[in-house]
């Protein structure tokens, strides 16, 4: 988990020009100053970089980095499958 929060929290850093690196992972993406145009660019970036599909449903419950980071690790695990 981890690592892929990490790497997430670099596509968060690149999209939105802050450091995120020490953010806990429970903020909201607007307490993390995300709007709703980077936090389309968030998911098509983690979409690429994790090679996982996140669908407009999934996308919609997405409140948080944590969110982010428990459905990348789940749709990476059933991938494996």
């Amino acid at each position: 988990m981890k690592k892929i929060e990490a790497e997430i929290k670099m596509i968060i850093s690149d999209t939105v020009g802050k450091e995120f690196n020490l953010a806990p992972i429970h903020l909201t993406w607007r307490q993390l100053g995300v709007d709703s145009l980077d936090l389309l660019d968030i998911i098509t970036r983690c979409e690429i970089q994790f090679r996982v599909k996140i669908t407009d449903n999934d996308a919609g419950r997405l409140f948080t980095l944590k969110d982010m980071t428990q459905l990348i690790e789940l749709k990476i695990r059933n991938k494996e499958r």
